[in-house]
């Protein structure tokens, strides 16, 4: 089967990190094991063809000088608007170019800025959801105003209706999504598998070696939990003078002109104790992994979440993640059997949290790695994969009657 995978963001782009383009790295990875031809399409800073890992990726230009300056001629009254459709137009002209020699079965879409507003009719079409825009907006995700936040989810929404079949891993966003679209939203969880990578140790031995750590991965955002985790932190940095706290990924402003990290530096203020908090900026998965893995423990106290990949990898690992209720970590931990679920937006009880994990007994902590590590084998892709594939054919069979 050849399939398009449809994206605003992949791992061959300078912000290629995000869950996104490591959920679509690695789905067409195990596509690719099994049998499948992939390609990937994705906006990038410039046109080009590459390949990667034997996966041929077009990349395609976004910026155009003309939709900014209709953008500045109304005022940026439809910013959003002008910013979504262009490229997704723009990506409709390239996607049916190459349908032409390559011949798709089908054509994935991810649902951010309404990738899919202007499906090719001829080849079956799905969606798949992987944030909801307004609720996001709600927890501090994004710094667009509510009226062009507005726009992009009326976008999205349209994408979505256009689409043969809408799909998602998250129960609690599927449900938002079934309410709005008044259709059925397909529950597929993300198949994971740690992909094969050289691992590079070195970031590891300069800086954690031999130190008891907790850490957090993952954008450092207000919706992500940053705010929670500056407040929980100078208590927690006072009360257990053996831990430090290590933060990696990419950095966003939490206000106006104000870095998350100088927000968090702020908030714990002491010298002495910003000594133990390291801050690793957002590094390459094979300098990431010897960091999860000699971490103590995982904190991601998400505002608002799908189906988090930080919180797969830590759980491949073998880590306790404390995770929040309803935003997909209750779908992959246990309370108290595979991690840990907290109230979103409340320090205090992050703390009591990891207190509770410093607290356990080896044998304990251990029984609980391993829970994890057993609940991640569950999406191996020899399950997950052959389960899109079967949704897939049903969307194709369906889009030919």
């Amino acid at each position: 089967m050849k399939i398009a995978l449809v994206t605003t963001e992949y791992v061959t782009e300078l912000k290629g990190a995000g869950g996104l383009a490591n959920y679509l790295y690695r789905l067409a990875l195990a596509l690719k094991e099994m049998g499948h031809q992939p390609y990937v399409f994705t906006y990038a800073r410039a046109d080009a063809q590459v390949e990667d890992a034997g996966i041929p990726v077009y990349r395609m230009k976004v910026k155009n000088y003309g939709v900014e300056l209709l953008d500045y001629t109304t005022v940026k009254l439809w910013s959003k608007t002008l910013h979504i459709i262009y490229p997704a137009w723009k990506m409709s002209r390239l996607l049916r170019r190459v349908a032409r020699t390559e011949k798709f079965d089908i054509i994935q879409y991810a649902q951010l800025s309404a990738l899919g507003l202007f499906p090719l009719k001829n080849i079956p079409a799905v969606v798949r959801i992987s944030s909801h825009t307004g609720l996001w907006k709600k927890h501090g995700g994004y710094a667009e105003n509510w009226r062009q936040i507005k726009q992009q989810e009326a976008l999205e929404m349209k994408a979505c209706q256009r689409a043969d079949g809408v799909f998602g891993p998250s129960r609690f966003i599927a449900a938002l999504f079934e309410k709005e679209l008044q259709r059925r939203v397909k529950i597929i969880e993300t198949p994971f598998f740690n992909q094969h990578v050289q691992v590079d140790p070195d970031l590891y031995q300069t800086h954690l070696a031999g130190k008891s750590y907790w850490l957090f991965f993952g954008t450092l955002s207000e919706h992500k939990g940053l705010k929670v985790i500056a407040e929980m932190l100078p208590e927690f940095l006072r009360k257990h003078p053996d831990f430090h706290f290590v933060l990696a990924g990419r950095e966003v402003d939490i206000a106006p002109g104000l870095g998350a990290m100088d927000y968090l530096r702020q908030q714990v203020g002491n010298e002495v104790l910003l000594q133990r908090v390291l801050y690793l900026g957002q590094i390459k998965h094979e300098q990431l992994f010897p960091i999860i893995q000699g971490a103590f423990g995982v904190t991601l106290p998400s505002l608002a979440d799908n189906f988090p990949n930080a919180c797969l990898e830590a759980m491949a690992w073998g880590k306790v993640v404390i995770g929040t209720f309803g935003n997909g970590f209750d779908q992959l931990i246990e309370q108290g059997e595979s991690g840990f679920l907290v109230e979103a937006g409340k320090a205090s009880v992050l703390l009591e949290a990891m207190e509770k994990v410093m607290l356990l007994p080896n044998a304990q902590k251990k029984a609980m790695e391993n829970a994890a590590q057993q609940r991640i084998e569950l999406l191996r892709p020899a399950i997950k994969v052959k389960e899109l594939i079967n949704y897939y054919l049903e969307i194709i069979a369906k889009h030919q009657a």
